[in-house]
């Protein structure tokens, strides 16, 4: 024990080599490591040494010093880019200038410094030529690994290799772990101060006294010993690089204060110019003072006149311009009315050169338009019903006209709606009085009113708006029991409207069955989503409307499979929610026969929307969700649009968009009841006592109301309130 105690005492590991001072004290964290390195390059004496990662240079230059100083006989090489990285930090070329002066000049002889990646490199070096190799590259756990077994077939059979910072665990720093690995298949001793180095034994034939390092490593009283004398060694240096830094700092420090000094020195000279110049200017001041003073006051009285002067003429310019004004207002108003009246004689003398008898026809016309009836009668819906659902052949795409499926719209019985477009087109040439009346009988009857008030009509309905190539539109169409000629005509129609929206071949027609299995006219554009049986008609749509989002359309279009859509509807209301931003639920006017409900015919807004032809964006939909699948039938449109109007989205009817449907051929006893349990939902959810008791006692006479559903009450945090004055019309209506 004792023999074994003198063979690893400290005296054993070090030498005069071990208290070398490094002749190239430059910025590094590795100082603390010199004296270790001065003392194992005496003690490997290796024939070639490589150091992967140089940065600045300081370890590589104490190993040139320690091989040049000892005389051994080597040749040493430097790898690095000179670039920097995570860790080091990134750097420009100076770094490797300034090495390149202090190591060539001293050590070119016998080391070369070699910039390029530690990979490019690798093919300059033999097998097994490499006694010490020092890796101090990038510090992740990756690139320590990669970098060690990429050059471990470069090893000799006496090599040691060198790992810096293995004892940092922040930033990333993966060395410590990597070393924790590798220092149990070798012979290893770690350095805990100056962030840590590992000194690992490859090489089978060691040095005697490399072999001594690592048997001190498994007594922890000489290993400490170790550790402490080599830790004082390298704070010597470390605090004699801190005092050099420090030294040049306080030089700096004087230079800056004597130049302060010396810049002192002449200001204080300057401002003494400066106060002698000063008391001469006040002395020549004061003499002249006198002479001003009269000249001062003189020349105040005459600014006084000169502000009153300039007062004056404001006013004088103020009152020109406003009669100015008034004048050009009257002058633009007289050319106005003149251009107006020339332009209703240069028209309705065009109107006369073509027929003899045109003022007898214009009064004809402007008497048919003011008498036309309000509506369309029972008969007449239900001739056109029976025209429209007339069995015809359906078209393909590629030979049916634009209005093969929409010829109704031409029909004498939608004069209503023709007319009052006439009568806009045609004011300018009628007689003055005829056109006052047919404009006064319509703003008084509403008639198409959205046309009245043509320029803020115009952006709110968004006619000159521009559709994008990308915009996608869905169509969703429940189905519970259709025919196959309403289902053909319902799709037709659908498309023909979405192919003038343009770009066919994004948009789509999806499909859900409620009842039986649907049949209808194949459509590449047609998707059928598979039943989920009678699910109802918001939870039906709620499917459809999901699907639709999902593969990217903007809005969705829920439409009744026994109505019909304008070959325009669907392009006015996409024209009409870009107008929006998306941020409104619109609905179609239904026809032959408009919805009684009221709606503003200037903003187009209106109380609810009607879900028989219906447009709801995906931004109201990823706010406020589909249909309340509480609903069965009926009343989901007014829930929706309800929660919309809460939220403060807007509600509103498009009067350019049209869709046939005959919403008044509801009866039967299914009907009513759906309905009834439909307004008891609505009332429950919504909070209307008196209304859920009507519900109540109106269902009860037809129906068991035990078995109505568990409604919890909508918590309300908005300021919205819900009108259940006027019954299941939930709106005033019209007629």
């Amino acid at each position: 024990m004792p023999a074994t105690n003198e063979i690893l005492s400290i005296d054993n590991l070090l030498s005069p080599s071990s208290f070398w001072f490094p002749e190239a004290l430059i910025e590094s964290a590795w100082h603390q490591h010199a004296p270790f390195a001065f003392w194992l390059m005496e003690a490997l004496k290796p024939r070639q040494f490589v150091e992967l990662g140089t940065h600045h240079g300081f370890s590589y230059l104490t190993f040139c010093q320690a091989a040049e100083r000892s005389g051994i006989a080597t040749r040493g090489y430097a790898v690095d880019t000179w670039h920097g990285d995570e860790h080091a930090g990134f750097y420009d070329d100076a770094v490797y200038t300034r090495l390149r002066e202090l190591h060539d000049a001293r050590y070119g002889g016998f080391s070369r410094l070699v910039r390029s990646t530690f990979d490019e490199a690798l093919s300059h070096f033999a097998d097994g030529s490499i006694d010490l190799l020092h890796i101090d590259g990038r510090h992740f756990y990756d690139d320590v690994k990669h970098d060690f077994e990429s050059w471990k077939n470069k090893l000799s059979n006496r090599a040691i290799v060198l790992f810096h910072d293995t004892n940092v665990r922040e930033r990333g720093f993966g060395v410590f772990k990597f070393w924790q690995e590798v220092r149990s298949q070798y012979s290893s001793f770690e350095f805990l101060h100056g962030h840590g180095l590992g000194v690992l034994g490859v090489g089978a034939e060691l040095a005697s006294p490399v072999t001594t390092l690592f048997e001190v490593d498994a007594v922890p009283a000489h290993c400490a010993n170790v550790r402490n004398t080599y830790s004082r060694l390298g704070s010597s240096i470390e605090d004699q690089y801190t005092l050099s830094r420090l030294t040049e700092k306080l030089h700096q420090s004087d230079v800056e204060l004597a130049q302060f000094r010396q810049t002192v020195i002449t200001t204080e000279n300057h401002l003494a110019q400066q106060i002698t110049r000063i008391n001469d200017l006040e002395r020549l001041a004061k003499r002249r003072l006198g002479k001003t003073t009269a000249l001062r006051i003189k020349l105040a009285i005459n600014n006084s006149r000169l502000r009153r002067v300039k007062r004056d003429l404001a006013e004088q310019q103020v009152r020109t311009a406003e009669q100015a004004m008034r004048m050009s207002l009257i002058e633009s108003e007289f050319n106005e009315q003149r251009h107006q009246r020339d332009l209703v004689e240069l028209r309705l003398g065009e109107r006369l050169r073509q027929s003899t008898s045109s003022r007898w026809l214009l009064k004809s016309l402007g008497r048919k338009i003011v008498h036309m009836p309000r509506d369309v009668s029972r008969r007449a819906r239900r001739s056109l019903a029976k025209r429209w659902n007339k069995p015809t052949a359906i078209p393909s795409i590629e030979d049916r006209g634009p209005h093969t499926v929409h010829r109704v719209m031409s029909d004498p019985r939608f004069r209503k709606y023709i007319s009052s477009r006439l009568v806009l087109k045609m004011r300018p040439i009628l007689p003055r009085r005829i056109a006052e009346r047919m404009h006064n009988r319509m703003a008084k009857n509403a008639v198409l009113g959205a046309f009245i008030d043509q320029d803020k009509q115009e952006i709110l309905l968004g006619i000159n708006k521009k559709i994008p190539a990308n915009l996608k539109i869905a169509v969703g169409i429940v189905t519970y029991n259709n025919t196959e000629t309403e289902l053909n005509r319902v799709i037709v129609s659908a498309l023909d409207a979405l192919a003038r929206v343009g770009n066919i071949q994004k948009h789509s027609v999806l499909i859900i069955d409620n009842g039986c299995e649907s049949k209808f006219s194949a459509n590449e554009q047609i998707t059928r989503v598979p039943s989920k049986g009678n699910i109802g008609f918001g939870a039906a749509h709620n499917v459809l409307m999901a699907q639709a989002f999902q593969t990217g359309a903007e809005a969705y279009i829920c439409a009744n499979p026994d109505g019909a859509f304008h070959p325009d509807s669907i392009k006015n209301l996409v024209q009409m929610a870009l107008a929006h931003d998306f941020n409104a639920l619109l609905e179609a006017l239904q026809f032959p026969e408009e919805h009684a409900k009221v709606y503003d015919h200037q903003t187009f807004e209106t109380p609810w929307v009607s879900g028989a032809c219906l447009m709801i964006p995906k931004k109201i939909y990823r706010s406020i969700g589909g249909f309340d699948e509480d609903f069965f039938m009926y009343c989901e449109d007014v829930d929706i649009s309800w929660r919309a109007r809460a939220e403060n989205f807007s509600v509103k009817t498009c009067p350019s968009a049209f869709f046939f449907h005959d919403y008044f051929e509801r009866d039967g006893g299914d009907v009513k009841r759906f309905m009834l349990r439909s307004g008891y939902i609505l009332a429950r959810k919504w909070g209307d006592k008196s209304f859920e008791c009507h519900m109540c006692t109106a269902l009860a006479e037809i129906d068991d109301v035990s078995s109505l559903p568990a409604i919890t009450p909508r918590q309300r945090r908005d300021s919205f309130r819900p009108d259940f004055s006027k019954q299941f019309h939930f709106a005033t209506v019209r007629w």
